[in-house]
Order: structure tokens, then C-alpha cells, then sequence
């Protein structure tokens, strides 16, 4: 099992070349990017996340949804 900092570090690293591999050599464009991935990020991380709630029904009764095949995993 790798260590959570290693795995960080390695994600950031991917995005770096990811970003820079997009835009080339002109660092005017660098900035760009990363001010739209931080807004990305700010943005998403300020809106609430949705959850969906399912409710199963057999034969027109409502059952937990973990006993039908459909939903077991």
C-alpha cells in the first residue's frame, strides 16, 4: 500500500507535466491555465455535492433496494 504523500506527489506531478505538455513554452500561457484549474477547483469545491436516494419497489411494495440484483454489488 503507497503512503497518501507519495500518491499526492505523484498526482501533482502529472498535473504539472499535464499542464505544461497543454500549453507549450510560452509562460504567459502558464498562468492562464493554472488560474483556470484554481477557479475550477474553487468553484467546484463551493458548490454542495448532489446525492441520489433510490427507492425500490417490487410488486408495488417498497423494498430495500440491496435485495434486488439490479442494485447488489
Amino acid at each position: 500500500m503507497r503512503h497518501p504523500v507519495g500518491s499526492r506527489f505523484l498526482l501533482s506531478l502529472l498535473l504539472i507535466g499535464t499542464l505544461f505538455g497543454a500549453v507549450g513554452c510560452h509562460p504567459a500561457l502558464w498562468m492562464a491555465g493554472a488560474t483556470s484549474f484554481e477557479l475550477g477547483y474553487l468553484v467546484a469545491a463551493l458548490l454542495p455535492t448532489t446525492s441520489v436516494e433510490y427507492i425500490c419497489y417490487q410488486d408495488g411494495v417498497e423494498v430495500d433496494c440491496s435485495t434486488l440484483s439490479e442494485f447488489a454489488g
